[in-house]
């Protein structure tokens, strides 16, 4: 995972109204990305992933692509930085709508 994300990302969550609260977001790093990663290895088995990927668009040194997993629906941004693609942003949240916690 380290190697996927560019030092800068931000992931972003948008969280639902609560308790007479607007909307609002939740952001992670990618230090903070790959440490929860790490710390979660080994709790889906590979085979239980079922993930699907879908290119969304590619122009140049940028691209949108679409990750949905039974868990988390991710929008990634990704740049072309010294000839490797990084993600750079990902606006996430589960399948069933916004986040409400």
């Amino acid at each position: 995972m380290v190697r996927a994300l560019h030092p800068e990302l931000t992931k972003v969550i948008v969280m639902a109204p609560q308790q007479g609260m607007n909307a609002f977001t939740r952001k992670m790093t990618a230090t903070e990305l790959t440490e929860l990663a790490r710390s979660k290895r080994g709790v889906i088995p590979r085979e239980q992933w079922g993930i699907e990927v879908t290119i969304l668009d590619v122009h140049g040194n940028m691209s949108a692509v679409k990750i949905v997993n039974p868990k988390f629906i991710d929008y990634l941004q990704l740049a072309k930085v010294d000839g490797s693609w990084k993600i750079v942003n990902v606006l996430w949240g589960y399948p069933e709508g916004p986040a409400k916690r």
